[in-house]
C-alpha cells in the first residue's frame, strides 16, 4: 500500500498534476528515493524547458510543484543513486539522472543550453527567424534560471534554519512596487539629464530617480552626487544616453527587469549595457552578456562586439570570435566578404576579424 502510494506520488510529479500531489502529501516523505530518483527530479522528469514542449502554464504548475515540495523537506542537494537508468531530453541531448541532484541537473543544463543557443542561432535564415529564435532560448534560460534560484537554499541536511523561498508572485509584487516608485516623480530627489548641449538654455531631463538607489546601484553615480551634498534637490546627474537608454537602465536597475519583461532590441540593448558599464553598475551587466551571447547574429555581430572590445568582456569576445569563424564556414566567400566589410567598420571590430578567421596577421583587408 505505502509503496503504490509512493509510486502515485511520483508519477503525480512528473505529470505535472499539482492536486493529485498535494492530495498524495500527507505522510509522504519528500526525501524519498523513487523510479525518478528524488521528488524534485521527478518534476524535472521531462522536457519542461523548451516553450514548444510545454506550455506556461504547464510550467507554472511544477514551479509551484517544486515550493510545495522544498516547504515540506525536499532536498535539492539529495544526489539520484548511481543505477537509477532515467535520462531526460534537452533538445537533442539525453541527460542522465544518476548521480545528479536537482540542484545540479539544472546546472549541467544551464551549461548545455549556453552552449547550444550559438548553433541554433547559426541556422536561422532571415533577422525574423532569427528573432524568433531569440525568443525561445530567452523562455528557455529564463525558466532554467527560475529553478536555479529556486534550489539555491540551504540543506535540509543541515541544522541551520530554513529561510522562507520566495515564490514567483511575490517576485513579481516586488518587481511592481519598484516599478512604481521609479515612476514617482513626486518622491525623486535625482533629475537625470543629457550631457552638456552648448545649443540649450538648460539641460534636458531625460528622467527623474532617488539618489539613494543610485549610489547604492553606483560608485560613479554615489561619487557625482555626494558632490552635490549641500545643494538643494533634485540633483542633476548628466549622462551620456538618449531618454529611451536611460529609462530602460532605471528600470532594470530599480527591479531586475525590462518593463513587461520584454527585452529591447540588439542597439538599444547595447546602449543600456554601456551605460551600466560605463556607471559600474555591475549588478545588471551579467544578464545583458549573456543575453548578447543568445543574441549573435550576422545582423547584431557590430553593435556587440564593439560593446565586447570596448569594455574587455572577454566570454562575450570569445563568442564573437566563434560567431566568425562558424558564420565564415557556413556561408559562400562572396557572402562573408560583403559581411565582413560591413562588419567590420571599426579599426578593432576588424581587427578581431581578422585575427578569429587567420591568427597572427593584422590588417582584414588583407583578408577580403
Amino acid at each position: 500500500m505505502a509503496a503504490e502510494r509512493s509510486r502515485q506520488m511520483f508519477e503525480s510529479l512528473k505529470n505535472g498534476d499539482f492536486e493529485a500531489t498535494r492530495r498524495a502529501a500527507p505522510g509522504f516523505n519528500f526525501r524519498e528515493v523513487g523510479d525518478y530518483g528524488t521528488p524534485l527530479m521527478a518534476i524535472l522528469a521531462i522536457d519542461i524547458w523548451l516553450p514548444d514542449e510545454m506550455d506556461e502554464v504547464g510550467f507554472q504548475l511544477r514551479v509551484q510543484a517544486a515550493e510545495f515540495c522544498l516547504a515540506r523537506g525536499a532536498d535539492p542537494l539529495q544526489h539520484v543513486p548511481a543505477n537509477c537508468p532515467y535520462m531526460v531530453q534537452f533538445g537533442e541531448r539525453s541527460v542522465p539522472f544518476a548521480c545528479n541532484s536537482a540542484r545540479s541537473l539544472v546546472s549541467n543544463l544551464q551549461a548545455l543550453w549556453q552552449s547550444m543557443v550559438p548553433h541554433i542561432l547559426y541556422g536561422a535564415e532571415t533577422e525574423e527567424d532569427a528573432q524568433l529564435l531569440i525568443q525561445e532560448m530567452t523562455a528557455t534560460g529564463d525558466r532554467l534560471r527560475a529553478f536555479d534560484q529556486l534550489f539555491v537554499v540551504p540543506s535540509p541536511r543541515r541544522k541551520t534554519p530554513l529561510l522562507p523561498v520566495s515564490s514567483h508572485g511575490q517576485m513579481a509584487y516586488f518587481s511592481k512596487l519598484w516599478s512604481e516608485i521609479l515612476d514617482d516623480e513626486s518622491s525623486a530627489d535625482v533629475q537625470v539629464v543629457a550631457a552638456h548641449n552648448v545649443d540649450l538654455a538648460r539641460p534636458q531631463v531625460l528622467a527623474h530617480a532617488h539618489a539613494f538607489v543610485l549610489s547604492k546601484a553606483s560608485p560613479v553615480f554615489a561619487q557625482k552626487l555626494r558632490r552635490q551634498l549641500q545643494q538643494p534637490s533634485p540633483k542633476q546627474l548628466e549622462v551620456h544616453a538618449t531618454a529611451a537608454t536611460v529609462r530602460a537602465f532605471l528600470h532594470l536597475v530599480y527591479t531586475g527587469t525590462f518593463r513587461e519583461s520584454v527585452w529591447p532590441e540588439i542597439p538599444e540593448l547595447v546602449a543600456v549595457a554601456r551605460l551600466a558599464a560605463e556607471s559600474q553598475t555591475w549588478f545588471v551587466l551579467p544578464a545583458m552578456v549573456q543575453y548578447m551571447c543568445c543574441a549573435l547574429s550576422q545582423y547584431t555581430f557590430y553593435y556587440i562586439c564593439k560593446f565586447a572590445l570596448d569594455f574587455r568582456q572577454e566570454s562575450l569576445l570569445h563568442t564573437c570570435q566563434n560567431f566568425v569563424r562558424d558564420f565564415k564556414s557556413m556561408v559562400p566567400e562572396s557572402e562573408w566578404v560583403s559581411w565582413a566589410a560591413l562588419a567590420s567598420e571599426a579599426e578593432d571590430v576588424q581587427q578581431l576579424v581578422l585575427q578569429a578567421v587567420e591568427p597572427g596577421r593584422c590588417e582584414v583587408r588583407e583578408t577580403l
